[in-house]
């Protein structure tokens, strides 16, 4: 039975997890290994992963296996809408739109409103343009994330938010899959401040398939409610969410490392730290095209960094997106083993 240790305001009694006043038995039971099912994402949002289920995740993931995997083209002509801050996330969908012969139609975050901030309106008013529609709007709460999508009556994926990251999340989750051929039961450590949009994000998807999250934070978890969600994921899976006050403790035996542009001198990575401790795991960065919280030297080591599989993957991801959430489209590959063998 795995425990949920949480350094502030949480306690554990026995198979009891207390949150603030809320309790729920640990279930014990084993997430078990069982084959992918194909869901249709065909017309849904993706704001965040609430209300995913584990076999939802799964298919927007087979989709981008499949498309980067198999030598096909497809000519789906569809009209792209994009929101955007950084210049990546404008970069990878402009060539997945090109991949899939869609237009792309692109405004910068800067450019949209004058006195007043109608986010429903501008839903509506950029909906009637487009098939799909993607954000990458760091400057922008959940709730206008989600008012945006309210006047939209057409799919809206989230890139990100100031509170959430869920399709680079899915960059990640694909490069880990490709890295350590599995999802389930991979423990990822994240370093940083405790205000990031990944992290939130990663307290409700890694509960959800199957994986283990740990985090050294700088302060205090500022979004109380996503880790709260993770914790009652993470009891309902049997996997582990578990806070260290050390970096070397954290990353003892883990998979992999995320870390994001900060200058926390005690979370900073070196590749001397690698050789001297003997690691294997590899890592990942946000905000890659800004300033670096691990060495020059580590980001160019062989076998360590994720960072620039990831960026080559948000073009997958979003070509998934485009395809899934557009569209009936059905993989012809083989479920791919993202639970892995037991």
């Amino acid at each position: 039975m795995m425990t949920h240790w949480i350094k502030s305001n949480s306690t554990v009694f026995g198979k009891y997890l207390f949150v603030k006043g809320l309790s729920q038995k640990v279930n014990s039971k084993k997430f078990e290994v069982g084959k992918t099912v194909f869901q249709s994402l065909n017309g849904r949002d993706l704001l965040s992963f609430e209300g995913y289920t584990r076999n939802e995740v799964y298919s927007l993931l087979w989709v981008a296996t499949e498309l980067k995997n198999v030598q096909q083209s497809l000519r789906l002509g569809k009209r792209v809408g994009l929101i955007w801050s950084n210049p990546i996330a404008k970069a990878s969908l402009t060539h997945a739109s090109q991949n899939l012969e869609s237009s792309l139609c692109c405004v910068h975050e800067n450019q949209l409103f004058g006195s007043s901030n109608n986010y429903e309106m501008l839903g509506r008013s950029l909906a009637s343009t487009s098939d799909i529609i993607f954000l990458d709007v760091p400057s922008w709460s959940q709730s206008n994330v989600e008012e945006f999508a309210a006047g939209s009556n057409r799919p809206v994926i989230l890139i990100s938010s100031r509170d959430l990251s869920p399709a680079v999340v899915y960059s990640e989750l694909l490069s880990f899959y490709e890295t350590y051929g599995f999802l389930r039961r991979v423990i990822l450590v994240y370093l940083g401040p405790g205000n990031n949009p990944a992290l939130n994000t990663y307290f409700t998807v890694f509960p959800t398939i199957g994986g283990h999250l740990r985090y050294v934070v700088d302060g205090v978890i500022e979004s109380q409610a996503s880790w709260e969600k993770g914790l009652r994921l993470a009891t309902k899976f049997n996997t582990e969410i578990k806070q260290f006050e050390k970096v070397d403790e954290a990353i003892d035996r883990a998979h992999a490392i995320s870390t994001c542009s900060h200058n926390l001198s005690h979370m900073h990575l070196k590749l001397k730290d690698v050789k001297e401790m003997d690691l294997d795991w590899t890592f990942v960065q946000s905000d890659s095209h800004k300033g670096l919280s691990v060495s020059k030297d580590l980001m160019k080591a062989a076998g360590h960094s994720l960072i620039h599989e990831v960026i080559n993957n948000q073009s997958w991801i979003f070509q998934a997106c485009i395809a899934a959430h557009t569209s009936d489209y059905r993989p012809i590959i083989q479920p791919p083993r993202f639970e892995g063998v037991d």
